[in-house]
């Protein structure tokens, strides 16, 4: 126990510097800024930007930053699970929105036309880690990536990450973007594309095994988090047959 006890110490420190954010590290190239709030059986709850708390396994976790702190960064391999009587770390069991159709929050948001995505390839069969790989099986849902190309035509900045895309399906179905997904690179961090800029990544999604990527499309779809107060969405931009 006295690993564990090592991050719960670190963890107090994160947390008395009051709003700060903490920054996750996860083994896929993934950064996620959030708010720690809790850690138990191996796993530590978060506030994201947008106010969900989610459930983050320390076994997907690569390292952690804790706020403004004294503590830059902790690298989570280096720490291990405890004595060999202890139980092993979970298998995960929470992944971020389930794989089903979302309430579309257009008529709460502020449409930009100067949003314009052009999806130039998409991955119909991500790779996932054998246990995560299991898990998505068991909950019916398959993860899919497009590499989007993100065009800020508008007169405004606008802030983009990987949380900011919805997809629809051939059946109108809107699933969000996923968090542990991973696949090609470079992955969209939390960043600003300021008017004339673009930017291209790979955004991945969870959604049902039977969707057509052909007959879908993504938009721009953000709402406020502590990265960014804006509210805005975008069409929905066909990924049509790129491959």
């Amino acid at each position: 126990m006295r690993h564990i006890g090592i991050i719960l110490a670190l963890l107090y420190v994160g947390t008395a510097t009051g709003l700060c954010q903490d920054v996750i590290t996860f083994k896929t190239g993934n950064r996620v800024e959030c708010k720690i709030l809790s850690y138990e059986n191996n796993v530590f709850s978060v506030a994201l930007p947008s106010g969900d708390i989610k459930q983050a396994p320390i076994a997907n976790i690569g390292s952690v930053a804790f706020g403004e702190s004294a503590i830059s960064a902790v690298d989570v391999d280096s720490v291990t699970y405890g004595t060999t009587d202890e139980a092993e770390p979970p298998k995960p069991q929470i992944i971020p929105e389930e794989a089903k159709p979302t309430i579309d929050q257009g008529s709460t948001q502020v449409f930009n036309q100067g949003i314009r995505l052009t999806i130039k390839k998409y991955d119909n069969k991500i790779s996932l880690e054998s246990d995560l790989s299991r898990y998505f099986r068991k909950k019916g849902v398959k993860a899919v990536g497009a590499n989007v190309l993100i065009e800020n035509k508008s007169d405004k900045p606008i802030g983009v990450y990987w949380g900011s895309f919805k997809i629809r399906d051939q059946d109108a179905n809107i699933y969000e973007s996923s968090l542990y997904a991973s696949g090609p690179r470079p992955y969209l961090d939390f960043t600003t594309v300021q008017p004339g800029d673009k930017i291209a990544a790979w955004i991945f999604f969870e959604v049902s095994p039977g969707i057509v990527m052909e007959k879908s499309s993504i938009r721009y779809d953000k709402v406020p988090n502590g990265y960014s107060p804006d509210s805005l969405y975008s069409d929905w931009f066909p990924v049509g047959a790129v491959n």
